[in-house]
């Protein structure tokens, strides 16, 4: 991955799909990383009775990041419908909306 990951050359060619659409691999690993990273973060931080809420700095690049891609995300089966954020919701409800998730 870290290889992959190198230099343009290596991070400029289009995948062929999948969830985020035949994107470049740098924008695929952008998308598909931040959202793992942060739902990856708040299960287990939820089912360990932790806090499980993420910060402003890393919800809204999350969010802003994934949107476009809702539909090929939400066909992988990883997410429940989005659920409506409330009016006025910040980033970080916004985000959590995004999957599914509540509270």
């Amino acid at each position: 991955m870290l290889a992959t990951l190198a230099g343009p050359a290596r991070t400029a060619p289009r995948l062929p799909g999948g969830p985020v659409d035949a994107v470049p691999v740098s924008r695929s690993v952008s998308v598909a990383g931040s959202v793992e990273v942060l739902v990856h973060t708040w299960d287990p931080a939820r089912a360990a009775g932790g806090d499980e809420t993420p910060g402003p700095a890393q919800a809204a690049p999350v969010h802003a990041a994934a949107e476009p891609f809702a539909a090929g995300l939400l066909a992988t089966g990883a997410f429940g419908p989005p659920l409506p954020p409330p009016a006025g919701a910040d980033a970080r409800t916004r985000v959590r909306s995004f999957p599914g998730r509540r509270g």
